[in-house]
């Protein structure tokens, strides 16, 4: 008789794929709201500084880390699951819910926006970083094509 675990395992290890590819359509979109929640209402939040340090006791002040340690978990199971193409969506999005959460809290009045030259960096970057992801990503796919091609002609 096979235990439970063995059995759970061999599941996995047949069905990986499609696991990672059912974590990557969820993971990103999670990660993009609670950045975009984060970058909106940062300034509403209680802060407590002292000693060199800042913390909250509000749970929306554990929505950067959670988006920063989703979006690298999420590329990292997109890129198993769809190659390159998925880490520069994944990044991508962040970078443009960032974005956007930063003009919202400005629409809002919650931010002055003289205050968001450096987030608006940050955001930027991570668009630029998706976009060489997304380069890379048509690179192979190219490559794919060529070699296709000369196997077909040749």
């Amino acid at each position: 008789m096979e235990s439970a675990w063995a059995s759970t395992w061999r599941f996995i290890r047949r069905h990986h794929k499609i696991i990672m590819a059912a974590l990557w359509l969820v993971l990103p979109p999670l990660t993009w709201r609670a950045l975009h929640s984060f970058a909106h209402y940062v300034d509403t939040l209680d802060w407590d500084c002292g000693g060199g340090s800042c913390a909250t006791n509000d749970g929306l002040g554990g929505a950067m880390p959670f988006a920063i340690v989703g979006g690298i978990a999420a590329s990292i199971v997109g890129g198993f699951a769809f190659g390159a193409i998925a880490p520069a969506i994944t990044l991508g999005g962040l970078g443009v819910s960032f974005l956007l959460g930063l003009r919202a809290a400005v629409a809002d009045g919650y931010t002055p926006e003289h205050t968001i030259g450096v987030p608006k960096g940050f955001s930027i970057a991570l668009v630029v970083i998706g976009g060489l992801f997304l380069l890379g990503a048509i690179a192979g796919w190219k490559g794919k094509l060529d070699r296709r091609r000369a196997r077909a002609a040749g």
